[in-house]
């Protein structure tokens, strides 16, 4: 196996998870801000 393809398959997994990181961050931002302004009233 190729270490470059290797390196560069690893990359884009880290990509994919960042990915869903930043998805599911903003998904529990959403879900805050939401609270919040539930709250405030």
């Amino acid at each position: 196996m190729d270490i470059r393809t290797n390196r560069s398959s690893r990359i884009w997994r880290l990509g994919v998870i960042g990915d869903i990181l930043d998805r599911v961050s903003g998904i529990f931002d959403l879900l805050a801000t939401t609270a919040w302004i539930l709250g405030e009233k």
